[in-house]
């Protein structure tokens, strides 16, 4: 959850450095976040990878404590999910 740390970081400096407030201002603006990498097999081809985080009220506040560890068992909860047919809490 890199990004999102250095997305905090970058809007703390334009909140001059209330890293609180950047955190909630974070947490309120987003509703999914996607991630998104290639990765080249050894054969030469290519592979997409992607997460997607749906921001729930329990993600935001996650994201309002500075806990972004406990995001990565959010998108393995909500993997899980999705890929058994299941909703997730938004309904997605």
């Amino acid at each position: 959850m890199l990004g999102l740390e250095r997305m905090a970081d970058m809007i703390s400096g334009a909140s001059h450095g209330d890293r609180n407030g950047a955190l909630s201002m974070l947490a309120d603006g987003l509703s999914v976040v996607v991630h998104q990498s290639l990765d080249i097999k050894p054969d030469g081809g290519k592979r997409l990878r992607n997460s997607i985080l749906e921001v729930t009220p329990q993600v935001k506040e996650y994201i309002r404590k500075n806990q972004m560890s406990m995001l990565v068992n959010e998108i393995k909860n909500q993997s899980a999910q999705l890929a058994i047919g299941q909703s997730t809490p938004g309904g997605r």
